[in-house]
């Protein structure tokens, strides 16, 4: 499958660092929401998280996640097609590229795009399946026909859409089993009648809305380098 992976909240462990800080600085808790959307936030705490998210302390302090890094080497090993997507700055594609790099995945396809421009990109990559945290971004997917994976975090886990191509996942290590079961439906045929029903359904409804332009960015940067070739039972 070709899959598009998220960064931070999903491949990084990015906001304890931004619930730490935010706590320090105005004495209170952040609210659970608020990672979701700063429009929860005061004028001032608003300001202030939008300067903190283009500051280059969050992306170096961020830590990986392991169970993350191994399934991902085994979806590589699998031949499964990789995409790294993120919002996160453009000015830290540099960074951000040298530590994917250092993983030793056989290669290293990264996007960075502005926030709400991820679907342009999945649909010029051919993307199947989508793993992310972000709320939004699971919409976008599964309301164009892409599986989405929403890993369970608590700005988004009392979020439970009737879709056959959503899929909830409480932490990396049921990722796995549910692309297997995405992929043994895709060839059993098991699911086209839910997904015919659903999208039926979905489709006055959608007729009715705005179009929302999610069409790639000039702004977007692409890396892609191929890796020296690694043995999957050494990685």
């Amino acid at each position: 499958m070709r899959i598009a992976i998220d960064l931070d909240g999903t491949l990084f462990k990015i906001y304890h660092t931004y619930e730490k800080r935010f706590e320090e600085t105005f004495g209170k808790k952040l609210p659970d929401m608020a990672i979701s959307s700063f429009s929860l936030l005061k004028k001032e705490e608003r300001k202030w998280s939008i300067n903190y998210f283009q500051h280059p302390e969050i992306y170096k302090k961020a830590k990986l996640d392991r169970k993350a890094v191994k399934v991902i080497r085994k979806l590589f090993c699998e031949g499964h097609e990789i995409s790294f997507v993120s919002c996160r700055p453009v000015q830290f594609s540099a960074l951000t590229y040298e530590t994917l790099r250092k993983l030793k995945y056989p290669y290293i396809d990264l996007t960075f795009v502005p926030v709400g421009k991820k679907l342009g990109v999945w649909q010029d990559k051919g993307i199947e399946l989508v793993i992310d945290d972000e709320l939004s971004c699971a919409k976008q997917a599964f309301n164009n026909e892409i599986y989405a994976i929403l890993l369970t975090r608590k700005w988004n886990k009392n979020f439970h859409p009737a879709s056959p191509y959503f899929y909830r996942a409480d932490d990396w290590s049921e990722v796995k089993p549910i692309i297997d079961k995405i992929q043994e439906e895709k060839r059993s045929g098991k699911s086209e009648k839910e997904k015919i029903s659903y999208q039926k359904k979905s489709m006055l409804s959608l007729r009715k809305k705005r179009p929302f332009d999610d069409s790639p960015s000039d702004t977007k940067i692409s890396w892609r380098r191929r890796q020296p070739k690694q043995s999957c039972l050494l990685m």
